[in-house]
């Protein structure tokens, strides 16, 4: 071997050893479980639907049912700008320097709007935004979502960029505010470039439902209203029923990651809800008739052991623990 030949395998030698160590030192930073290190990104399964709790035969116990939250943004419906003036400064001068400012930026920005073409609705539309109040709003908003006028206008002051309006609202007061006007407005748009009034938002969310109420409710449990289980198989399962536990993938990839992802699952019980029915119905009228305190009731498949009802009374509605 010659000695260019040499030198050009040390050379060679040289760069693999540092790749090696490069690669070594990427890895440490993923796994270092120190808290100035890079950490591995883990990933979260999206909010999902709850799973459904059913019976033996598949009829539903426990459902998730999509309701939208309504919320909005003060400064923007109402242009409510807080006044950030200190107290005993002078209110002339510069005020006035930047209303002149205000308005000679807004002809310039409509005069742009009719070079390029496009339609002016938008500021006929902020025109008709200006005829809203904040009265006329919570007066017309309260009565089609059913809360008290005085919380929703309380909660509409100047410099709040996110007030709540109704949480889980049902379908039918959804429907009422998709035909609400205040003030000859349209609070929401029909159409391909339809929508809502700028400065007013929903959230989809999703509420527990138990349709056939107080049946083997000690079974089935409950949720809060933050969608985690607190008592049956709601909460023995909650995991399962969320779908939403970080993935604990060992791939240093988000492919990898993501296999390990889980989605809500559905649970079928051994309950069937036939027999539960009368179950109960028979124990309430045992414990009323012996004037007992309460009172359980097991029922049984003999050959396989599994669980056909269950009963306890007394007893409560899930959907209003």
């Amino acid at each position: 071997m010659s000695f260019g030949q040499a030198v050009g395998a040390c050379v060679l030698l040289m760069l693999a050893c540092m790749a090696t160590l490069a690669h070594r030192a990427w890895q440490v930073q993923l796994d270092s479980p120190e808290p100035h290190r890079m950490k591995r990104p883990t990933v979260e399964q999206p909010q999902d639907r709850r799973g459904r709790i059913t019976d033996r035969h598949g009829r539903a116990l426990a459902i998730s049912l999509q309701h939208e939250t309504f919320f909005v943004d003060p400064q923007i419906l109402f242009g409510m700008v807080p006044d950030e003036k200190p107290r005993g400064a002078p209110s002339q001068g510069g005020d006035e320097g930047r209303r002149e400012l205000v308005r000679s930026i807004e002809a310039l920005w409509s005069t742009l709007r009719s070079w390029v073409g496009k339609d002016v609705s938008a500021s006929h539309e902020d025109s008709k935004r200006k005829a809203l109040d904040p009265g006329s709003f919570s007066r017309a908003v309260a009565a089609v979502l059913h809360v008290d006028e005085r919380r929703i206008l309380a909660r509409l002051k100047p410099g709040r960029r996110w007030a709540l309006l109704k949480r889980r609202a049902s379908l039918e007061e959804s429907r009422a505010m998709r035909a609400l006007e205040v003030n000859g407005t349209k609070l929401f748009r029909d159409g391909k470039k339809g929508g809502w009034i700028r400065g007013l938002g929903t959230q989809k969310e999703y509420r527990r439902w138990y349709p056939k109420r107080e049946l083997a409710a000690h079974v089935l449990g409950h949720v809060n209203l933050a969608g985690k289980g607190m008592a049956g198989v709601e909460a023995d399962h909650d995991l399962y029923l969320r779908g939403d536990r970080p993935a604990q993938g060992q791939g240093r990839n988000m492919d990898n990651a993501l296999q390990g992802a889980q989605r809500s699952c559905d649970i079928e019980l051994t309950i069937d809800s036939t027999i539960q029915s009368i179950v109960e119905a028979e124990l309430s009228q045992a414990v009323r008739k012996t004037e007992a305190r309460s009172g359980s009731v097991i029922v049984m498949a003999p050959r396989t052991g599994d669980v056909l009802a269950l009963a306890n009374y007394p007893t409560y509605n899930p959907n209003d623990p």
